[in-house]
């Protein structure tokens, strides 16, 4: 079950090399799920990214494609994905080919060519998700993610869906602050157009978390304020819609 970068980190390794197809994988009846696949080259022939994923004659029936964000992989045909059972729930560069909540969104990476803006050299490439990403809360909850982390060690399922890739998006307030009357307003980093959801608890340890209000943000920063009077502890947090 692979679940890492490809061309990036590869699970703690650097991968960098073209082949003849399948730059990152081939013939193979893995489980390939929450990658990052990005920059490998098959300049021969097809299948820049991955190739023969569950379809190969030579390997035992099996292989599923899903979670993966998948760009900017090259070669002459099927530069992303080629002859390979059918992806669900990924974004895929250019992709056209259907399958359940597939999408050809840019995943909007933190910083894709890194702080020497050299898209090649992979070790300080930043695949994280920014927050205007769309693939953030995208993928598709499976049983095995329950206790699993990302690369960074954050939980996989925190805020009720798995994004796509390999790391999950850090909701994060950017701001609290009491207004006028003691009532707390919120601040958040948004993508433009972006909708989210403001939830309250009032005891973290079991306790409910109760929909406050969905907040449609035109710009890249969201707020809401909380018009109860504060007369009570309570926690919040911002999910993507």
């Amino acid at each position: 079950m692979g679940k890492g970068e490809w061309n990036a980190k590869r699970k703690g390794g650097k991968n960098g090399q073209d082949s003849v197809c399948g730059g990152a994988i081939s013939f193979s009846n893995a489980d390939f799920r929450n990658n990052v696949v990005v920059g490998n080259a098959a300049p021969g022939n097809h299948g820049g990214g991955l190739a023969h994923v569950g379809t190969s004659p030579y390997t035992p029936p099996g292989g599923s494609i899903s979670n993966c964000i998948i760009w900017g992989n090259t070669s002459p045909t099927g530069p992303q994905v080629h002859d390979s059972v059918l992806p669900s729930h990924c974004c895929i560069q250019d992709w056209t080919g259907g399958g359940e909540g597939n999408v050809a969104l840019d995943p909007r990476f933190v910083d894709p060519d890194g702080p020497d803006d050299d898209p090649e050299t992979y070790e300080d490439n930043d695949y994280r998700l920014s927050p205007d990403s769309g693939c953030i809360r995208r993928g598709q909850n499976e049983e095995w993610m329950s206790e699993a982390v990302d690369l960074d060690g954050n939980p996989r399922i925190s805020f009720g869906t798995v994004d796509m890739g390999a790391y999950e998006f850090p909701f994060s307030i950017v701001g609290v602050v009491r207004e006028n009357g003691g009532n707390v307003k919120l601040t958040w980093n948004s993508r433009v157009g972006g909708s989210y959801i403001v939830r309250s608890c009032v005891n973290l340890f079991g306790g409910e978390w109760v929909e406050e209000k969905v907040v449609q943000t035109k710009g890249r920063s969201g707020g809401w304020t909380d018009s109860e009077a504060p007369s009570r502890r309570k926690f919040y947090r911002i999910e993507v819609e």
